[in-house]
C-alpha cells in the first residue's frame, strides 16, 4: 500500500483488484448483513427484552461492555498526548485533539452515573485470553511504528488507526445504549455514539483510497504525485 497526497487529503492506494476478488468481497460483505443485534435492553436470558426496566442487579454483561468502552476512552483521551513529539499538520494536530477531549467528556459523563440502577462495575472485560494476547499484539506492533514514522508517513498511520477506534467507539457506544436498561445512560451513550460517528466521518474525509494506475494510464496522463510508503 501506498499514500500521495492531494491538498489537505491523504490518498491511500491500494491493490488492484480483479473481478473475482470483487465478487469475493462483497459476497463476504453481503454475508455479514443482517447479523442479529440488540434491539432492546439485555433480558435475563441475555437477548433484548421490551420488558419494562425494575429493580436491576448489577450485570456481568454490562459490567464486561462498559469495562472495554472505559479502557477505549482512556487510551483516546491520550491521543493528543503524541503532539509533544510530533508535528502533523494543523488540521490533523486540531483532530486529534478534538478526539481526546471527546473521550475525556465521555468518560467523565459516564463516570456519574455508574452507581446507577443497574450498578456499573468497571474493571474486567471478560474478554477470553487468546483475544487479548492479540490485542496486546497489535497495540505492541503498532506503537513503535507510529513513533519512528514521520511526516505523511506518520499522518497516515494515525488517521488509520484513529478511523478504527472512533468506528468501534461509536459501535460500542450504541451497543451498550440499547443493552443496558437505565434510560439515563442510554442516552449519554446514544449521543456519544453519534459524536464518535462524526468523528469517524471527519477522519475519513482526510483519506482517499484509490486503485493504483496502470503504465499505460500512466503514459496518457503523466502527471503524477510523490508516493510515500506508509511502511
Amino acid at each position: 500500500m501506498t499514500t500521495t497526497t492531494t491538498s489537505d487529503a491523504i490518498v491511500v492506494r491500494g491493490p488492484r483488484t480483479t473481478l473475482g476478488g470483487s465478487l469475493a468481497v462483497a459476497v463476504v460483505s453481503l454475508a455479514g448483513c443482517g447479523a442479529p443485534v440488540l434491539q432492546a435492553p439485555l433480558g435475563p436470558d441475555g437477548a433484548g427484552t421490551s420488558e419494562p426496566a425494575g429493580e436491576h442487579r448489577s450485570d456481568p454483561r454490562l459490567d464486561h461492555g462498559y469495562s472495554i468502552l472505559f479502557d477505549l476512552l482512556a487510551d483516546e483521551a491520550k491521543v493528543e498526548e503524541i503532539l509533544v513529539i510530533k508535528s502533523p499538520r494543523p488540521a490533523i494536530a486540531d483532530l486529534l485533539r478534538h478526539i481526546s477531549k471527546e473521550a475525556t467528556v465521555d468518560r467523565a459523563a459516564l463516570e456519574r452515573h455508574l452507581d446507577a440502577d443497574p450498578p456499573i462495575s468497571i474493571g474486567a472485560t471478560g474478554l477470553p485470553i487468546i483475544e487479548t494476547d492479540a490485542r496486546h499484539r497489535i497495540e505492541n506492533a503498532e506503537t513503535p511504528a507510529l513513533l519512528f514514522a514521520g511526516g505523511r508517513t506518520f499522518e497516515t498511520r494515525m488517521l488509520l488507526t484513529q478511523q478504527k477506534a472512533a468506528q468501534y467507539a461509536s459501535a460500542l457506544a450504541e451497543s451498550l445504549g440499547t443493552a443496558d436498561p437505565n434510560s439515563e445512560r442510554s442516552a449519554i451513550l446514544k449521543t456519544m455514539a453519534h459524536h464518535w460517528h462524526e468523528l469517524e466521518t471527519e477522519i475519513r474525509g482526510f483519506l482517499t483510497v484509490v486503485e493504483p494506475r496502470t503504465e499505460s494510464e500512466t503514459r496518457r496522463d503523466p502527471t503524477t504525485t510523490t508516493a510515500i510508503d506508509p511502511e
